[in-house]
């Protein structure tokens, strides 16, 4: 599996719907409803916005975290827009 060259984390890679591939952390995480400030990838490549806490029993699935959200070197990797 490959590392993330800014904090050596694994990373997973999803293709999303628009056929770029997304870093995300490895391990699925639950989430609940959508249009809330935290973002899911979902296995299929679509992207959600959601909660990542809610009641246990009603949770709508699991997604993957993008890496950029949980990178503590993600401003190194953004590129420098002109």
């Amino acid at each position: 599996m490959p590392r993330c060259k800014y904090c050596g984390r694994m990373l997973y890679w999803i293709r999303t719907r628009t056929g770029a591939s997304m870093p995300v952390d490895p391990v699925p995480v639950r989430y609940w409803d959508t249009g809330s400030e935290d973002r899911v990838v979902l296995q299929d490549g679509e992207t959600i916005a959601c909660r990542l806490y809610g009641e246990k029993g009603k949770c709508a699935g699991n997604g993957y975290i993008p890496h950029w959200s949980s990178c503590p070197g993600a401003d190194k990797a953004r590129r420098k827009r002109a």
